[in-house]
């Protein structure tokens, strides 16, 4: 973003502050992890309140720049794939999240990366299970354990995180106890019309799915055919054991939650 263009936006945020509090009466803080239909959340607000150039619905990742983030210390909705890090750093709000099985949504990233248009964007297998033999560094981003590292820390892979893998589990837990709203992909449209219901915002009679995985069948380039789930399982489990841990550890806490309260 240039100096005039980061100039214009910063005036389109001022103009647009009190508009977009009527607008979303709540300051939202959205970690969107990859692959769990998280665009459609991010969609909506957009439309809402408009883009990042608008200043109330903006977009991050880790690597934010500074004007963005300057940008993003006054919006009222952002969204993106940030870790705890950058989540820290947000200030106050109403923190969501997706949660996803751990297995279908490295099935789905592995379709999404490989499913672009561009080749040099697709990891360099023709195989799922040939990539998950490697360490190579587009993969651990795709895939390694992508929740609990998100929510622990950060939603690239980099050898250089400055925390053991052996700490992601609870930090990803302490992570989500602080969320308002943590769905899940498999029931996204029940639990995002909650979440509308939480900030008292409309909810559109159908929810499209946006950024839906495309099948590279569409451009006559079919993909190598995925084994039976069972050994998937098996070839997966390193990239997928401290999500499993996660995913069981949250719903377990959720279910004593709701026994207690119900007591």
């Amino acid at each position: 973003m240039g100096p005039i263009r980061s100039r214009l936006a910063r005036i389109n945020q001022k103009l647009g502050a009190r508009r977009a509090a009527a607008l979303c009466p709540q300051r939202v803080l959205f970690l969107h992890i990859p692959k769990t239909a998280g665009t459609t959340v991010n969609a909506y607000f957009k439309a809402r309140l408009g883009s990042s150039w608008h200043g109330q619905a903006v977009t991050l990742t880790d690597e934010a720049s500074p004007t963005l983030l300057a940008l993003a210390a006054k919006a009222r909705f952002i969204g993106g794939h940030f870790g705890a890090r950058t989540l820290r750093g947000l200030g106050p709000g109403l923190r969501v999240t997706f949660l996803r099985d751990p297995l279908d949504r490295l099935i789905s990233a592995w379709r999404f990366r490989q499913s672009m248009a561009d080749p040099r964007r697709r990891l360099p297998f023709q195989r799922l299970e040939d990539a998950l033999a490697t360490d190579h560094p587009l993969v651990l981003t795709l895939f390694d354990n992508v929740q609990a590292r998100q929510l622990a820390i950060a939603a690239e892979h980099d050898a250089a995180l400055p925390l053991p893998r052996a700490d992601w589990l609870d930090a990803a837990l302490e992570t989500l106890s602080s969320f308002a709203i943590v769905g899940h992909q498999e029931s996204f449209e029940a639990d995002f019309r909650r979440l509308l219901g939480r900030l008292d915002l409309p909810a559109p009679e159908t929810i499209a799915r946006r950024n839906v995985t495309a099948a590279r069948e569409h451009r006559g380039e079919a993909l190598a055919p995925l084994p039976d789930r069972a050994i998937l399982e098996r070839l997966a489990e390193p990239f997928i054991k401290i999500d499993r841990a996660l995913l069981a550890a949250w719903d377990d806490r959720q279910q004593r939650e709701r026994v207690t309260i119900g007591s």
